[in-house]
């Protein structure tokens, strides 16, 4: 049996997991889905496309793209967390920039001891 890791956008609690596997063991290929945090993992026989899957879960309001779906589920969920790691890092820092620059605001300083 083949296993394939999706990563779906939109997921907030059981029910939201419960309709995702309903609507992927539709697929007569699929044998079991189990979604751990944000990640489907789906165990299929034969041929799975990618497009089947990425239908499947748009097709019921939960987002997921070509680009999250992955044989190694290592790569997957590391990566883009990483990646959102730096986002919200740069961000943060370009804030207390623009305060400090703009304001004369330091907030380091506004935090009493």
């Amino acid at each position: 049996m083949n296993k394939v890791y999706v990563k779906i956008l939109g997921i907030h609690c059981s029910h939201c997991e419960d309709k995702i596997r309903a609507e992927l063991l539709k697929n007569k290929k699929v044998k079991e889905v189990k979604i751990i945090h944000h990640i489907a993992h789906i165990s299929y026989q034969g041929m799975l496309k990618k497009e089947e899957i990425i239908s499947a879960i748009n097709g019921i309001d939960y987002i997921t793209k070509e680009e999250y779906i992955s044989n190694d589920l290592k790569g997957l969920d590391a990566n883009i967390c990483f990646k959102e790691f730096l986002f919200i890092s740069f961000f943060l820092i370009l804030i207390v920039f623009f305060m400090n620059r703009v304001f004369g605001v330091n907030i380091f300083n506004v935090i009493p001891r």
